[in-house]
């Protein structure tokens, strides 16, 4: 299975770690699938589908690491909007980014 790494600068903690911007939606998302162990089978599975682990989402939900971005359209895709790319990313300028993609193709389209 193919893991995501670290995305990114981030900033250091005291102890020489980087920090990244905790996603408590993700940390919600995750939560709804209950406790025990069947909670625990169905959060793997939902990693797995998506390709990466649990422990990595868990490490992201809290700060500790960055999806890339391509694993952050599948969550996305897979939380059905509830976690977004803009949730995951929330330093892109991504007004910019929307506006730019409907000129582009509007340019296309005429």
């Amino acid at each position: 299975m193919k893991r995501n790494h670290r995305v990114g600068s981030g900033r250091l903690t005291s102890d020489g770690r980087r920090k990244y911007r905790a996603v408590p939606k993700l940390k919600k998302f995750l939560k709804m699938y209950g406790k025990g162990m069947e909670g625990k089978r169905e959060r793997n599975a939902f990693a797995e589908r998506i390709g990466t682990s649990l422990q990595y989402l868990v490490h992201v939900g809290l700060g500790h690491r960055r999806v890339s971005m391509e694993l952050a359209v599948k969550i996305e895709r897979a939380t059905h909007g509830f976690v977004s790319v803009e949730d995951l990313y929330p330093s892109k300028d991504w007004e910019y980014l929307s506006t730019r993609r409907r000129s582009v193709a509007a340019a296309t389209n005429a």
